[in-house]
């Protein structure tokens, strides 16, 4: 049974650059923008 992935988790900052779902074919996973989003949600709490 051959594996497949389904996911790739983007860990570099560099790699969103190079790296696209339509040229991969599979869901990719950009940590870098996940951060990005954490810390505005952060920054936007009152206090």
């Amino acid at each position: 049974m051959a594996a497949e992935c389904v996911v790739v988790i983007l860990g570099g900052t560099e790699l969103p650059l190079d790296l696209t779902e339509a040229g991969c074919g599979v869901r990719l996973v950009d940590t870098a923008r996940i951060l990005l989003h954490a810390a505005l949600d952060f920054a936007a709490l009152p206090g």
